[in-house]
């Protein structure tokens, strides 16, 4: 699974989102974005962007996860979605 960065008309602003992600997936993004360890790399990822968790369903393996970002900084932005990335692809 690979995501990439699209427009959310709704709420005008960009966003990832996970469909029909397995629960592990799941949970690793969320943890990605709510990591509160100021020492760990992530915790910046998510903070220069302004990453928001704004949607979270977690049913087996068909979770979906919808991340915002609350600020409109392209290479912030492409930081944190290359290390979503890397993390899903380290699940396997």
């Amino acid at each position: 699974m690979q995501v990439k960065k699209e427009w959310s008309e709704m709420h005008q602003q960009w966003c990832i989102q996970l469909h029909d992600c397995t629960k592990e997936q799941a949970e690793t993004v969320r943890a990605i974005v709510l990591n509160n360890w100021t020492t760990d790399p992530d915790y910046w990822l998510a903070k220069n962007c302004g990453a928001f968790l704004q949607g979270y369903v977690v049913e087996d393996n068909h979770s979906w996860v919808l991340i915002e970002f609350w600020k409109n900084d392209a290479g912030a932005i492409q930081k944190f979605i290359d290390r979503v990335n890397e993390a899903l692809r380290e699940l396997g």
